[in-house]
């Protein structure tokens, strides 16, 4: 079986800005139409940062509306969609008035067992009412989500043998909110995951290949984090989407049995002068092959394949 994953990241949406977001979006499609004819069996992995301020819902309901229909014409319907929030899908909003709250818990639980053991109050608390505008989003744009019973993460069986599980890594962002000098808090290496549902996950699940989709890669989560995690990516998953970075690179490590491939998005969208795209990869589950195409906008306002 061969699939083609369309991998999307870093859009930070907002609306009515038709010289900049409009612009690279219009030629995105345009150029995605012609490149989804040679790919069979598509799927799209939108890997964080949807919009540019998830405290507005309304951002997210003109993305829908702008995005759903393209992908829906292009052969990209909700059921061959993958998602997952990043740290500009966290309300400020939501967050503020509870934010001690989160910094002084993120103090406190350093290591695996004791944030797992706590996630569900701390979610009751504070996480989950973070991401409500991006879970109501998720909840109609895409099949494959992140937010199912936890907010923490979910895995997904989305073809025969073909396994998918999407980690919110953003769940302890502060998503740029300033502290009380007026300075954006830092969640460089701050990061806490729900190690435990990804665990539950693995343990039931039998899928021969599986692919890892998240926001932040490994070296931004918390110590403890990003070991573990890295542990599980090594053990268990073939193929790892992420974004944030805003490059374009795919790293093979061979510490994996029989490798993992580790692609990290460029951005979809910060302003048109800068270097933007997006990318297919293409994997035969039989083989345990790969192909990679980046799709980069160019300044003459194109896009250039670039392998």
């Amino acid at each position: 079986m061969k699939l083609t994953f369309l991998h999307i990241s870093d859009l930070h949406y907002r609306p009515n800005w038709p010289e900049e977001n409009d612009l690279v979006c219009q030629r995105f499609f345009e150029d995605l139409k012609t490149q989804i004819l040679a790919f069979e069996n598509p799927y799209l992995v939108f890997s964080g940062d949807i919009v540019l301020a998830g405290s507005n819902a309304d951002f997210y309901s003109q993305f829908d509306k702008a995005f759903a229909t393209c992908l829906d014409t292009i052969g990209l319907p909700k059921n061959r969609r993958i998602c997952v929030p990043g740290n500009h899908d966290v309300s400020r909003e939501a967050l503020k008035p509870h934010a001690p709250i989160l910094k002084g818990s993120l103090q406190e639980l350093k290591d695996e067992r004791s944030f797992n053991d706590n996630l569900a109050e701390l979610s009751k608390l504070v996480l989950a009412e973070n991401f409500a505008n991006y879970r109501a989003f998720e909840s109609t744009f895409a099949k494959y989500t992140c937010s199912g019973a936890s907010v923490g993460g979910t895995g997904w069986d989305i073809a025969d043998g073909i396994g998918v599980y999407c980690l919110n890594t953003a769940l302890c962002s502060f998503g740029g909110m300033e502290d009380a000098n007026g300075k954006p808090i830092s969640d460089k290496n701050q990061f806490a995951v729900d190690t435990r549902s990804l665990h539950a996950w693995l343990t039931g699940n039998s899928s021969k290949f599986r692919v890892l989709v998240m926001h932040h890669p490994t070296h931004w989560l918390a110590s403890w984090a990003e070991s573990e995690l890295e542990r599980v990516i090594h053990a268990n998953f073939n193929v790892v989407f992420c974004g944030h970075t805003h490059e374009n690179t795919a790293l093979f490590s061979t510490q994996a049995a029989g490798g993992s491939l580790r692609i990290i998005a460029p951005p979809l969208f910060t302003r048109k002068s800068e270097l933007l795209g997006y990318s297919l990869v293409t994997i035969d589950v039989s083989s345990q092959t790969s192909e990679v195409t980046y799709r980069q906008w160019a300044p003459s306002i194109t896009l250039l394949s670039i392998y």
